[in-house]
């Protein structure tokens, strides 16, 4: 249950975000940090999907998913869950639409 409660710590987090008072943001790219979050988030629900079909968090963690959230959807799909044309947009989106490249960006903790 890990990735998933994760993934809804992200979900939320992006959510107090986009509901804050926009007129106090003082960032050049106030969207970035909310769409980095809710893609995070889609990230982990997906693993967490994947985790109760038996795939181990260092079988997740490998390049061959790593944070593609496309790959991980197709997985998902072969599994059963049903992805529409614009939800395939939107995870396609989320890998080349600069998640990773703004994910890459993020200082070690």
């Amino acid at each position: 249950m890990g990735f998933y409660h994760y993934a809804q710590s992200y979900r939320e987090a992006a959510n107090l975000l986009t509901n804050a008072d926009k007129t106090s943001r003082k960032a050049t790219h106030p969207e970035a940090p909310i769409r980095f979050l809710y893609y995070h988030a889609i990230e982990l629900y997906l693993k967490a999907f994947l985790r109760t079909h038996d795939y181990t968090p260092r079988e997740l963690a490998t390049r061959k998913f790593g944070h593609d959230t496309l790959r991980l959807s197709k997985k998902v799909a072969k599994l059963g869950i049903h992805f529409d044309d614009k939800d395939v947009q939107v995870l396609a989106e989320g890998w080349s639409g600069g998640y990773s490249n703004c994910h890459d960006q993020v200082p070690a903790g």
